[in-house]
């Protein structure tokens, strides 16, 4: 009995080894002063396991670039300083065809290893997985990634251009909840050592080729020195774009050393779309930008900007619409700006649509539609009691209007909307020949006060 016994517990360990997915288990380094650990990750990467653990509760210092190939790599609890041998070399790590969950990442000497190193990135990826990674960059990027990638749950600190940089055939790819702050500074030893003057995206997509399929969602970008988030197509297209749920704040400044906010760009954008027909732009709060909350622009056409609560501090219009013609812009709640919704500021906007929004409190006027034809405004409440007592530098201002009509656009169409305010005039035409101007079941309270 007592051997049948030993034999059945024998093949039950078998067993159950067998039901396993090969995990490698190294031998870990001594904790003592050591110069590197590349050989040991290199270890890691080139074991014949698919799902590689790191050892956790130990920093790890690389100083050259370690890639992991078609590897799921657990870094749970892990910390990966990235440093310079001296020779020219630094660290990096790389991801191809597979996956890094946790770790945290961040480089701890100036310079060597800093932007000389252009294109440099803490983590690429390619078609690769990251998940609940921290990342400290000194470098140009704290993630630079090709091909269809998924990154998840992320905190991204710095990278003097850009956080979160996608380029290439990126189609499918899915970035949700991560937080994203301070693009433009530089890092070391997880505190910011320099800004990069007028420099920063949160998350910058570019792409040669045409793209199809793209999610943002619920993403914290915060204090990123040139823009939030930014995609753009240079000569194709990326369709079916969703920017859904992302909370975006005070584009165009950087937190210095002291944690203290400055200028870092004369403008900022929380979103800007270019080249991305159809896009999907949804219930995102977007507030305190240097420039606008949300931009499309040249050939997204159809877009649709719907859900959105956009707080403008600028000296530029909360929502652009520019170079893009049928754009829908529905049931946002909008404040702030020069202008709370402008179409065809630099460049003409045909069809759009302006419906069911709440505008207010806007430095000049609520809209201004400036170039283009066949703008419809229809069911919005429009508020406006403050106005700047100057515009474009040309003295007090003259005309407290709702929308401003400039001398190269033609035919509004006005239609169940709500106005409020000091308002003296609905729609003024800014010259040019005569304009198309109908106002229907509009519902106007002027309390005029004196000028």
């Amino acid at each position: 009995m007592k051997t049948t016994t030993i034999f059945l517990l024998l093949f039950l360990l078998a067993l159950n080894s067998c039901a396993q997915v090969p995990v490698s288990h190294p031998v870990v380094p001594s904790s003592g002063s050591v110069s590197d650990d590349n050989e040991f990750i290199e270890g890691l990467a080139s074991s014949s396991s698919l799902v590689v653990n790191v050892p956790a509760k130990r920093s790890y210092r690389i100083t050259k670039p370690i890639k992991f190939t078609n590897k799921h790599v657990i870094a749970e609890g892990c910390q990966f300083i990235l440093s310079a041998d001296g020779g020219g070399n630094s660290g990096r790590i790389s991801v191809v065809g597979g996956s890094l969950n946790g770790g945290e990442f961040y480089t701890d000497a100036p310079a060597e290893i800093g932007g000389k190193l252009d294109g440099s990135a803490v983590l690429n990826l390619n078609n690769s997985t990251a998940v609940s990674c921290t990342i400290y960059s000194q470098l140009n990027y704290c993630i630079r990634s090709t091909g269809k990638s998924i990154i998840d749950s992320c905190r991204l600190f710095g990278g003097g251009y850009r956080s979160l940089e996608i380029e290439g055939d990126f189609s499918g790819t899915s970035i949700a909840d991560n937080v994203i702050l301070n693009s433009g500074a530089r890092y070391i030893n997880r505190k910011v050592y320099s800004i990069e003057k007028n420099e920063g995206i949160g998350v910058h997509l570019s792409s040669t080729t045409a793209i199809d399929r793209v999610e943002l969602r619920d993403n914290d970008l915060e204090y990123n020195g040139h823009s939030g988030i930014w995609a753009e197509a240079m000569k194709s297209a990326i369709t079916h774009f969703i920017v859904s749920g992302n909370r975006i704040s005070n584009s165009g400044k950087c937190l210095s050393e002291n944690g203290t906010a400055i200028h870092n760009n004369e403008s900022g954008t929380c979103i800007e779309i270019i080249g991305c027909p159809g896009a999907e732009v949804d219930s995102n709060v977007t507030s305190g930008p240097l420039g606008y909350n949300i931009a499309v622009a040249r050939g997204s056409h159809r877009a649709q900007v719907f859900k959105n609560i956009c707080r403008g501090i600028s000296e530029d219009p909360a929502v652009y619409i520019g170079f893009a013609d049928d754009v829908l812009i529905k049931s946002n709640e909008i404040s702030g700006g020069t202008f709370g919704v402008s179409v065809g500021e630099s460049g003409p906007a045909n069809r759009c649509k302006v419906v069911d929004n709440d505008i207010h409190d806007n430095t000049y006027a609520p809209l201004l539609f400036n170039s283009g034809s066949n703008l419809k405004i229809d069911g919005n409440t429009i508020q406006q009691y403050v106005f700047s007592a100057a515009y474009e530098g040309k003295g007090p201002v003259k005309h407290r209007d709702v929308c401003r009509i400039g001398a190269r656009a033609d035919s509004v169409f006005s239609t169940g909307n709500t106005f409020t305010g000091n308002f003296n005039a609905l729609y003024t035409p800014m010259g040019g020949p005569p304009k198309t101007i109908s106002s229907k079941g509009d519902k106007i309270s002027f309390p005029i006060s004196p000028h």
